[in-house]
């Protein structure tokens, strides 16, 4: 994510890693390290099942567990990431970033516009709800709703987005394509010029023949492999 410029927001950035072996908990990078800084040993795990306080439970390495602080994690992304995991038992990886273009296109009041192919082939899966800082009960189940439905991201007005995936790769796959469906956007609007938006049944039409097509994927897994090669050149380390 910090390569792409995608983690460059000082930390308040997070994601969330569900493991597979344990599925109540996830590992998290933690508070106040960059993620150009994040290491495999720097993740912390946070337990968010049942009869966990909202802001989970630090696991440790010599097997006890502490309540979660603001001053170690994200506290605010927890309750978001254990709603969303509940109501998805297939997605494993959450990130919650903010990227310039998606927080403007986030405060427009039509939201992402179907404009370019990367909006074409999230066609009905980016949702949108508006922010709230106190991260209420409220708001929770709405962004876990609308995941629920079947979104892969929802946009949070004038704040951000979430993004998810049954995978680390497909999360981040989603992210970098509503990103850049979110840049496209924004530079055509602001050439002045009438903007050419596809009807809703050709919409509906390109993305049904995109998803479908055997010489796509849209999971990551096509591009995951040159992701990792191209961290490994420029940041080696992180996996220490």
């Amino acid at each position: 994510m910090y390569l792409y410029g995608f983690g460059s927001d000082l930390a308040a950035q997070c994601v969330m890693a569900r493991l597979h072996d344990q599925p109540d908990t996830m590992l998290m990078n933690e508070w106040g390290f960059f993620f150009e800084e994040t290491t495999a040993t720097s993740l912390v795990k946070v337990r968010f099942g049942k009869g966990t306080p909202l802001e989970g439970m630090l696991l440790h390495a010599d097997g006890t567990e502490t309540p979660a602080k603001p001053d170690v994690v994200n506290i605010g992304c927890v309750p978001v990431g254990r709603a969303i995991f509940e109501r998805r038992p297939d997605v494993y990886s959450i990130i919650h970033a903010h990227p310039h273009a998606v927080m403007a296109v986030a405060t427009q009041q039509k939201g992402l516009l179907p404009l370019s192919q990367a909006a074409f082939f999230l066609y009905g899966t980016v949702g949108r709800y508006k922010y709230d800082f106190s991260y209420g009960d409220d708001f929770e189940d709405a962004i876990a709703e609308q995941f629920g439905q079947g979104k892969r991201a929802v946009l949070l007005e004038h704040h951000g987005i979430y993004a998810v995936g049954t995978s680390a790769m497909e999360s981040f796959f989603v992210l970098f394509h509503v990103n850049q469906a979110c840049e496209v956007q924004l530079r055509a609007q602001s050439s002045g010029q009438p903007l050419v938006v596809p009807p809703e049944e050709h919409l509906a039409q390109q993305y049904e023949d995109m998803v479908s097509s055997p010489d796509y994927a849209y999971d990551g897994s096509r591009e995951w492999g040159g992701c990792v090669r191209k961290l490994n050149r420029e940041l080696p380390g992180y996996e220490l």
